[in-house]
């Protein structure tokens, strides 16, 4: 029986750095927004995880579903 939630659940990923380019090029700006978005939504998808498995073993919390 697992005892702690998954090791890739426990690592904090790093927020995306919007390179220089940003300021002139709307293309980088875009691929920032969209690298920013999606370690956004791994994040909160990682959350749902730890907490289903905190309700798993009995935390009264209320958590996405999958």
């Amino acid at each position: 029986m697992q005892t702690f939630p998954s090791n890739a659940d426990l690592l904090v990923k790093p927020k995306p750095v919007p390179p220089p380019e940003i300021v002139t090029s709307e293309a980088a700006a875009d691929a920032h927004d969209i690298a920013l978005e999606q370690w956004a939504e791994e994040g909160w998808r990682q959350v749902g995880r730890i907490c289903r498995w905190a309700k798993a073993r009995g935390a009264d919390v209320s958590c996405p579903d999958a």
